[in-house]
């Protein structure tokens, strides 16, 4: 199962090619989503570069943080922490391109935030004064939703990777 709570930050932010994200290490989940453009995330040693509709998750206690390829005018990002004790999050572990559905599902998570943070969302989230019923809870839900497509997807990949391998030993 997996499960979302407690979340922290929301951010949405248009970045120019001079932008850099200070170098960070926290206790929770977050991931980020190029909604346009293209960033590279340094993680511990490695750099990731990330293009649009890419996304990546971080795992709890990882040194990171984000630049713009100065090549780039313009990207924008939307990052999401989130705490989560479901251990089936280190499945997913490489960046991943979004499909049509993962589209979708982003665009919901982004649209529902706005009926119950304020919004622009910048750094930690700050509820609006009169949040639609569940709105929050809609956000946790989609986010939950999202996690388990990408876990399945890494699942079925897996399963049809071993089924290969098991066909070619016989």
């Amino acid at each position: 199962a997996v499960s979302v709570n407690n979340l922290g930050t929301i951010e949405y932010l248009d970045i120019d090619s001079n932008f850099t994200y200070p170098i960070e290490q926290h206790s929770f989940y977050e991931f980020v989503y190029i909604d346009s453009g293209e960033i590279i995330c340094n993680i511990s040693d490695k750099k990731i570069n990330l293009f649009e509709h890419d996304f990546l998750l971080i795992q709890p206690n990882t040194l990171h943080n984000y630049e713009v390829k100065k090549k780039n005018k313009n990207s924008s990002i939307f990052i999401i922490c989130f705490n989560s004790s479901s251990h089936t999050l280190s499945l997913i572990d490489n960046p991943i391109h979004f499909n049509q559905e993962e589209i979708k599902i982003m665009s919901s998570i982004f649209n529902e935030s706005k009926n119950a943070f304020v919004f622009p969302f910048n750094k930690k989230i700050k509820q609006i004064k009169n949040p639609i019923f569940g709105s929050q809870q809609i956000v946790e839900q989609n986010i939950e939703l999202l996690l388990i497509h990408l876990i399945r997807n890494k699942l079925n990949k897996n399963k049809d990777t071993i089924k290969v391998i098991i066909n070619d030993e016989k």
